[in-house]
């Protein structure tokens, strides 16, 4: 694993320390891996809402995906 240093405000440093002292994180490390994980587990999430959205604006694609690929190639 690799380190990497985050300054974090005193407001946001307290809350850290308040949910691994309070016990529901193991470290200040999980909960922010937790965090970073949850944050881009939400923009996959956003990019299927936004597909969808572009399908139903009817800006989809249609067609065998195979045909559609060897477009790009």
């Amino acid at each position: 694993m690799t380190n990497i240093s985050i300054p974090l405000s005193a407001k946001l440093l307290e809350a850290v320390e308040k949910r691994v002292n309070d016990g529901d994180e193991e470290s200040k490390s999980s909960l922010v891996r937790k965090a970073i994980q949850k944050y881009l587990d939400d923009k996959v999430f956003e990019e299927i809402l936004l597909a969808q959205q572009e399908i139903k604006d009817g800006k989809g694609i249609r067609g065998d995906i195979r045909n559609i690929a060897k477009k790009f190639n």
